[in-house]
């Protein structure tokens, strides 16, 4: 019976001790990685891809191809939120064209811009976040019919979008992005026998580098 009485003892007390252990190990704070400063003017380089669905009075035209181009923005904290505005120039190679029977029509956008607003809470060094603004750019087209008609024409509407930054050092980050650019209908070929309106919108992916100072 003292056996089973000093067994019983030590087993308690060995039990509070590994609680108390645990306790330790539990209750000791976690030291988490520096959280990564968005805030201030950043600049960097993109590429991507970009597609449209025009159709005009000859059929579907369906413009594809690659796009290049520069950013700039500024970033500011504000509580955990990080909002800015951001800029970017791009050029074009979105291009497509129909080929009928008499008639082939092209339709191209050449370059364009945006300017945007951009807000998203970061999770330490990734940054999720939604964009929106205005855009402009240049839209063209081509037809045969007859002695053959071009068309050039500005582009200005809206655009948005939803992407997501990386930090990757903390001057040097890496982000991805979903942007629709709509510049509404566009009057093709005003003032000859084809004149059409075309809706001009293109949905694009774009990767991107940044460098903030």
């Amino acid at each position: 019976m003292r056996f089973f009485r000093t067994a019983t003892a030590a087993a308690f007390l060995a039990f509070a001790g590994v609680a108390h252990g645990a306790d330790l190990i539990v209750d000791e704070p976690v030291v988490e990685s520096s959280s990564i400063d968005w805030s201030g003017f950043y600049a960097g380089i993109n590429g991507g891809y970009g597609s449209s669905d025009a159709t005009s009075v000859v059929g579907p035209i369906n413009p594809a191809g690659p796009i290049a181009g520069v950013q700039a923005g500024y970033n500011q904290t504000v509580g955990k939120f990080v909002v800015g505005v951001e800029g970017d120039l791009q050029w074009s190679g979105v291009k497509g064209s129909h080929v009928g029977p008499t008639i082939t029509s092209t339709a191209s956008l050449d370059y364009f811009g945006t300017l945007r607003l951009r807000g998203g809470l970061p999770v330490d060094r990734f940054l999720p976040y939604i964009t929106a603004g205005v855009s402009a750019g240049q839209v063209s087209g081509t037809s045969t019919f007859g002695g053959g008609f071009t068309t050039t024409r500005p582009g200005l509407g809206l655009t948005a979008g939803v992407g997501a930054e990386y930090a990757v050092t903390d001057n040097l980050s890496l982000k991805a992005e979903y942007l629709y650019v709509d510049y509404g209908d566009i009057t093709f070929f005003p003032g000859t026998a084809i004149e059409e309106k075309i809706r001009s919108r293109m949905g694009a992916i774009r990767v991107g580098l940044n460098y903030r100072f």
